[in-house]
């Protein structure tokens, strides 16, 4: 099974123009869409990303030191808007 909450992923879409290119990580798949009402934070649960999921992410904030941290504030993308990376 897929690792999905918690990775790190480069958010490549257009929507959230101040985010591209940025680091995020998952934090929970809106499953079907935000509508949808199924929110899943469990990756056993998730199983795999569907084009139809809604994935919920925090954008990672670098402090002066290089040391990352997740940010307080989320924002939405589709699965394909979120490709994988490094966590390094």
């Amino acid at each position: 099974m897929e690792s999905i909450i918690g990775t790190i992923r480069r958010y490549t879409g257009a929507f959230h123009r101040g985010l591209a290119g940025c680091r995020v990580v998952i934090v929970a798949v809106h499953r079907g869409g935000p509508d949808a009402g199924e929110i899943l934070r469990d990756d056993g649960a998730i199983g795999r990303l569907r084009p139809d999921d809604v994935v919920e992410f925090a954008p990672l904030v670098r402090a002066a030191d290089g040391s990352e941290r997740r940010s307080f504030v989320t924002s939405d993308a589709r699965p394909a808007e979120l490709e994988v990376v490094d966590a390094g």
